[in-house]
């Protein structure tokens, strides 16, 4: 199951000579739809606005070596122009109403849980679930946990718990497969949780981008998120210091992102893990107005940025228009987290988690995991480098993230310097049992030099 027709033709910015112009056009279109979630004068600054990209190369490019540090990059019809737009999982899709334009513009996340129980296909999945008491609320409430768990004892918990003024601000957050399934594509990895049938990464593969020359690419298990028009994520910063690549199949998504590290670091003690949701208070709307840049990435879209840099996401539970106005729909996206070889993301990286260590964190465990996550990444691409399957273009980024690594983090160093001390030892060893084996194939000749003696 895909985009729906509406979606389809949704607004391609980047085929008019004036983007910003077209993309303007558009946002007001919908956000006259949804009420301003966020203010006019905000979303239209055209100093805030999205950077756009136009082509799969552009995108390639964005993701390898690109820097999008303070800014988000959207890719209108991405999904169209990489044949993605099937890649939501089959029962999500099923239970969300794709297919159905009438029961993707009733469906709320709560519908979409109740839909995936009825089919029998709750126990598959895992995620976070949340949501307001009330409209006016700026956190979120867990359904039991917030911790990534069971979909059938959030359900169970949201049943009983959940008042009905409250259903439309259900969220789905980072769902995924509760076991592990075959990959797609194998010759990247055998195993992964992810909810897609095509992850981004085995896409990029496809359509011929060397996703193995990055310092980091996780769609083992990142996930899928759903959510009707008055719901939301939190204003945070990823504790894992990496970008993020979403992609929109229904809805709209608002993005606003401040610049790092300072007007991170202010916003996060002023408004940390609020919803940036209607009703905005009089602070949030002065948070805005500091971001860096605001973003509207439409459906069938594809948008890229920077999870060190603090960010809160708005749903906009609205199609695209197509002669006429914009049609309710729920809000349906899905994200993969990668570092690609620019160094401005590289050095933010590495400043992260060794700001977090250096604190002792409560992410410190999350932090020595990613780490040893990203050495294996390193080392994989290193033996790459060397045995000459890294392009003439790409090689001397991957050179240099190798130096810098080296010289600012110690702790992914000595993962290095260890995994080069095994990988002796194991050459040592595979030389000892040569050895043995031809001299225990050739016992003539043992018995022969013996004799002479």
């Amino acid at each position: 199951m895909g985009l729906s027709s509406s979606d389809k033709d949704v607004l391609a910015f980047h085929d008019v000579q004036q983007p910003k112009q077209a993309y303007a056009e558009h946002l007001r279109s919908v956000m006259d739809a949804a009420g301003w979630p966020w203010p006019e004068h905000v979303l239209l600054d055209e100093k805030k606005m999205p950077r756009f990209i136009s082509s799969v190369e552009e995108l390639k490019h964005e993701l390898q070596v690109g820097c999008h540090m303070n800014e988000v990059v959207v890719f209108p019809g991405g999904l169209h122009a990489l044949g993605h737009e099937a890649s939501l999982n089959s029962e999500i899709a099923a239970a969300a109403g794709f297919g159905d334009p009438d029961s993707l513009a009733q469906n709320t996340a709560y519908d979409v849980l109740a839909n995936l129980a009825d089919m029998g296909q709750l126990d598959r999945f895992k995620g976070k679930v949340q949501y307001r008491h009330q409209r006016e609320a700026r956190k979120d409430v867990a359904a039991g946990t917030w911790k990534n768990g069971s979909l059938t004892e959030k359900w169970d918990f949201l049943k009983g718990k959940c008042p009905e003024e409250a259903k439309s601000s259900v969220y789905l957050a980072e769902v995924r497969m509760r076991e592990r399934q075959v990959a797609e594509d194998t010759t990247l990895r055998t195993w992964r949780k992810s909810t897609m049938k095509t992850t981004m990464r085995e896409r990029m593969h496809k359509v011929g981008m060397d996703v193995q020359s990055m310092v980091y690419w996780d769609d083992y298990s990142e996930g899928t998120f759903c959510g009707a028009g008055s719901s939301g994520y939190d204003l945070h910063a990823d504790c894992i210091p990496t970008s993020n690549i979403g992609s929109v199949f229904a809805g709209h998504k608002l993005l606003a992102i401040w610049s790092f590290p300072d007007d991170t670091k202010k916003v996060l003690r002023e408004h940390g893990r609020q919803q940036f949701v209607q009703p905005l208070t009089p602070g949030q709307v002065l948070a805005l107005e500091n971001a860096c840049c605001t973003a509207l990435a439409p459906p069938g879209s594809i948008y890229i940025f920077s999870g060190v840099c603090a960010h809160s996401v708005c749903n906009v539970g609205f199609g695209s228009p197509s002669g006429g106005p914009p049609r309710p729909s729920l809000v349906i996206s899905s994200y993969e987290a990668f570092i690609g070889l620019h160094m401005e993301h590289v050095e933010a990286m590495v400043k992260v988690c060794n700001t977090s260590l250096d604190d002792d964190s409560e992410t410190d465990e999350d932090i020595l995991e990613f780490e040893e996550d990203l050495a294996d990444e390193v080392w994989k691409m290193q033996q790459r480098l060397a045995a000459g399957k890294v392009s003439e273009e790409t090689s001397p980024a991957v050179q240099a993230v190798f130096d810098f690594l080296k010289a600012r983090s110690p702790s992914i160093t000595r993962l290095l310097e260890k995994k080069a001390a095994k990988a002796e030892d194991e050459e040592q060893l595979q030389l000892k049992r040569q050895r043995c084996t031809k001299l225990a194939d050739s016992p003539g000749e043992d018995t022969q030099a013996t004799a002479t003696l």
